[in-house]
């Protein structure tokens, strides 16, 4: 089968990770895979140069290097916003597929909903996303939910020597008011002290770093005796390192479709502090997470994602725009526990780990959406 993939290809995007799993994963079954990629060639995995048959340099999309795709082809996918399916997935005739999600919730971006006719399926990532669209009266027989995975060799990896001490982690895409940064450093503070046998790893991009120390320089002047932090911002080859080395991945963000590195921490062996709500619920549940419970808050205007709407003009309901907020006290409560009891979360974890190593394989998954094709 030809399969080409229009959007997003680089891998500074999780957008552009999931794609390329898709595509690796296409292309070990013998289907011939073409990309064109939206966001620049840069970044993009050496196994998958000889695929792109184009490409828009990053943010400059007047711009065509190489060339546009002229043929039809038998499926037709990409992860984009809605907006751009009518070009991104004009390739085929049948078999196309559009990935996007959005995580505010009471609000969802004008105009966006009647995109939906230029693809056969729309795929999201969660309960939730789809919930966000069936809200938004997208057609449910338009939905099917397809999570995100891990690939075989994230269970191929060696021990890191990071600290004796219990290790939570982080990794930060982003800081993003959604992401809950300043949460998640207030919990932390209020939870251990230097005189307790923690630390908290971060993994944050050189581009976040400094926004990132500038939080936590004002968290250190407010709490003297905060246990220890260590950001590492540096490029790390095999992340799989990371997770297995450590014992708790730590989030409490407010608006998740997903969540990938809770996953992946699970499929490490590992258990997971995450608020009780959103896209990560398909997976977290109290046997592998320490659920943080909170309220439903509106969002800030500038942290909803498309307030001012399509066209750039101000969307007044944008203003009713909710994200889940978590509790600080829980949350703290939540630290504490597992700083007792990650070694039985742990263990539970093992017994229910091949169910999660199936179901969330990055090979099933392709299978899957091969299997929408008519």
């Amino acid at each position: 089968m030809r399969i080409l993939y229009y959007g997003f290809g680089a891998n500074n995007h999780s957008w552009g990770i999931v794609a390329q799993n898709f595509i690796r994963q296409f292309k070990k079954m013998g289907h011939e895979v073409d990309i064109f990629s939206t966001n620049g060639i840069d970044h993009l995995p050496s196994d998958l140069s000889e695929n792109i048959i184009g490409h828009h340099p990053e943010n400059v999309f007047n711009k065509i290097t190489g060339k546009q795709p002229t043929s039809k082809y038998d499926m037709n996918f990409s992860f984009t916003m809605m907006r751009n399916f009518k070009k991104h997935l004009s390739f085929a005739d049948q078999n196309r597929f559009g990935i996007w999600c959005y995580e505010w919730e009471k609000y969802f971006p004008p105009g966006l909903a009647k995109y939906e006719e230029f693809a056969d399926l729309i795929l999201p990532c969660s309960t939730h996303a789809k919930n966000v669209f069936l809200d938004a009266k997208m057609k449910e027989e338009k939905l099917k939910i397809l999570p995100y995975g891990v690939d075989d060799s994230w269970y191929d990896f060696k021990d890191l020597d990071l600290s004796d001490k219990t290790k939570y982690l982080t990794v930060m895409a982003s800081t993003d008011g959604r992401k809950n940064i300043e949460g998640m450093l207030e919990a932390w503070s209020k939870a251990f002290t230097k005189e307790d046998k923690v630390i908290w790893i971060i993994k944050i991009s050189k581009k976040h770093f400094n926004n990132f120390n500038g939080l936590l320089a004002k968290q250190k002047s407010k709490y003297k005796n905060m246990a220890e932090i260590k950001v590492i911002s540096d490029h790390i080859d095999q992340m799989q390192d990371l997770f297995h080395s450590c014992d708790v991945y730590y989030s409490l963000s407010k608006a998740e479709s997903f969540l990938i590195p809770a996953l992946e921490s699970v499929l490490s062996g590992k258990p997971v502090i995450a608020s009780a709500h959103g896209g990560p619920l398909d997976f977290l549940n109290d046997s592998n997470s320490y659920l943080v419970n909170g309220s439903m808050t509106t969002a800030p205007l500038n942290e909803v994602y498309y307030a001012a709407g399509l066209d750039g003009k101000p969307e007044k309901n944008a203003f009713n725009a909710k994200w889940f907020t978590p509790s600080i006290t829980e949350a703290v409560k939540q630290l504490r526990e597992s700083y007792k009891t990650h070694e039985d979360k742990k263990f539970k974890i093992k017994l229910s780990n091949e169910f999660y190593r199936t179901k969330y394989s990055w090979k099933n998954l392709a299978n899957e959406m091969i299997g929408y094709c008519k």
